[in-house]
């Protein structure tokens, strides 16, 4: 009878005991999924695409001009007199080559722009999965400790019933099996809504995600090596790039609009017995509209620098840290996991529990902490994970 309960108690500890097979990373088909069915980057995506199109405007020629007047002659012998001209105004040809090189600019700034905010969804998304990677693994050993509770109960009520412990005992174990069933309950609720977020940024299509582990990546390089790396895929940075060299042609273009503005034309008047015809040419000189112009284009262009240069150190040392940071938390979680295996004594508390050596309130002493470290060791792996999914956030 000792021999088969103890058996009993010992069976999840067994199955669980085996080395569980690799954990998947997190998948790339579930970003996939979520480029593809989020409503906000298909808006976002829309967005940049009208803008695109609307960089594009504003660049050519405008529309050619034309005029009739007909004007009627004093006295009425001469006759009316008829005009009639067609004209075509146009800025320093130059102008339109700067012109057009700003407007490529400003589209990459706008794609640049959408994977900005795609680089923000993904962030989000890691983070959420980050928590059903906490969530999944506390269900485990949530699961494991409410079903020995559950069967512990079982075996007060048996010994109850045979008169061996008093109602006292017995209502301890139906207490701490209330407990932990109402935190296998919360665990499940809050991995439920875990699972709605991530639902949530996949159009409200479902996503199963059952991994205890979450995905890592080589931490074994130099940190300005992989710095280098991070840069390039920084859109923010990227777009102060273009900002940059948008700034360059814009002095360019300033500098053209102070050259002559041209017109070109056809005119032909027409009155009793005469007609003039012939090419109309005319040019204007902007001698105030442009007044400053060049000097706030220099200013716009210095500043964007400086906003370049801040924001590469700003960026470089946030990256710093976190790489820090994450390196020194994966030494603390290796030796707390390695310290947490070598202690585990679940097992054996379940001897000495149905062998009589220590009561409920030891055992549950001793389980509970356990069971406080496993968290705290979950704990750190999920902050592990918020930090690497906040590192990897361009990548």
């Amino acid at each position: 009878m000792r021999i088969s309960i103890i058996m009993i108690f010992l069976l999840p500890f067994l199955v669980l005991s085996v080395p569980a097979a690799r954990a998947q990373t997190i998948p790339d088909d579930i970003l996939r999924q979520i480029e593809q069915n989020n409503s906000t980057l298909a808006a976002l995506r829309k967005k940049t695409d009208a803008e695109r199109l609307g960089h594009k405007t504003d660049i050519y020629l405008p529309g050619p001009q034309a005029d009739f007047n007909y004007l009627n002659g004093s006295p009425e012998d001469i006759g009316p007199r008829k005009d009639m001209s067609v004209r075509q105004a146009f800025d320093f040809p130059s102008a339109y080559v700067f012109r057009s090189r700003i407007s490529d600019l400003m589209n990459d700034q706008a794609e640049l722009e959408y994977l900005s905010h795609r680089a923000d969804v993904f962030f989000q998304v890691r983070l959420v999965l980050a928590d059903l990677v906490f969530l999944n693994s506390m269900s485990r050993i949530i699961s494991e400790r409410c079903e020995n509770i559950r069967k512990i109960y079982e075996l007060y009520e048996m010994k109850y019933d045979a008169g061996e412990i008093g109602i006292m005992d017995l209502n301890k174990a139906r207490l701490n099996l209330l407990g932990i069933q109402s935190e296998l309950e919360n665990n499940n609720i809050e991995t439920a809504f875990s699972l709605n977020e991530l639902a949530r940024y996949n159009g409200g299509n479902r996503i199963a995600f059952s991994d205890t582990v979450y995905a890592w990546y080589p931490a074994g390089q130099d940190f300005e090596s992989w710095f280098e790396g991070a840069r390039g895929n920084n859109p923010s940075l990227q777009w102060i790039g273009k900002e940059i060299a948008a700034g360059e042609v814009r002095i360019r273009l300033s500098r053209a609009m102070n050259l002559p503005r041209l017109e070109a034309g056809y005119m032909s008047e027409k009155t009793a017995g005469e007609q003039f015809r012939g090419l109309a040419m005319g040019f204007s000189l902007p001698l105030w509209e442009n007044r400053n112009k060049i000097r706030y284009e220099k200013a716009s262009l210095l500043a964007s620098k400086e906003m370049e240069t801040d924001y590469r150190l700003q960026y470089h040392e946030q990256m710093k840290a976190l790489y820090e940071k994450i390196l020194s938390l994966q030494a603390s979680i290796e030796s707390f996991r390695s310290a947490l295996k070598s202690a585990d004594n679940r097992g054996y508390l379940l001897k000495a529990l149905s062998g009589g050596e220590i009561s409920l309130t030891e055992y549950l002493l001793e389980y509970g902490i356990y069971y406080d470290s496993f968290r705290k060791l979950k704990e750190m792996e999920r902050e592990k994970n918020r930090s690497v999914a906040e590192l990897n956030r361009y990548n």
